[in-house]
């Protein structure tokens, strides 16, 4: 939730319980964060000046067409065109979708950038060489963006590193896993 400080700043809250292995509550997690740091705020009041509310949400609206964009080329790079079409379509049709596309919320800015980069980990599985570092470099950066789209997009990290991880493996290329992270890892952080 958003709250205002007594010199008139604005900072985000986020609250969490820690729980036992009985689901007793242990402590409570804060996190405070400076809402003017990330970029969904600069969108948003940029929209809302030029159209107001409907500003606001044409930009959600934009974001979840571009999120659905790249569910397609990823879907179309690992399997075929009418399975891309079927994987946007699915995505398009949720309600979490939906709900999104008509909101002006944090959450609709991390999701193109973690489409993107899910996209551009694909593209630099089905590539070699200084080629391949380029798409582990753009999918660091997306992933980057995401996060100062939404801090929570973190969360989607290890299942991130995990499927790029399993595909190399697949792949089988010597030293590729290691050196692979680094440049994903390294302009993520």
């Amino acid at each position: 939730d958003f709250y205002r400080t007594p010199q008139g700043g604005v900072y985000l809250d986020t609250v969490a319980p820690v729980l036992d292995a009985e689901g007793r509550p242990l402590a409570v997690l804060v996190l405070r964060s400076d809402a003017d740091s990330y970029l969904y705020p600069l969108i948003a009041t940029a929209a809302d000046s030029l159209g107001g509310v409907w500003g606001a949400r044409l930009v959600s609206a934009f974001l979840t067409t571009v999120t659905a964009f790249f569910v397609y080329l990823a879907a179309q790079r690992l399997f075929e065109r009418q399975t891309a079409l079927w994987a946007m379509s699915i995505y398009g049709l949720t309600g979490a979708s939906i709900s999104l596309g008509q909101m002006a919320v944090y959450d609709v800015l991390c999701l193109p950038f973690l489409a993107l980069t899910f996209y551009l980990l694909i593209e630099a599985l089905h590539r070699q060489g200084r080629s391949e570092q380029k798409y582990w470099l753009a999918a660091g950066l997306s992933f980057g963006m995401g996060v100062l789209g939404k801090y929570t997009a973190i969360f989607y990290l290890p299942a991130l590193a995990l499927l790029a991880a399993a595909f190399l493996i697949v792949r089988s290329r010597r030293g590729a896993v290691l050196r692979s992270a680094a440049c994903f890892l390294l302009p993520a952080g």
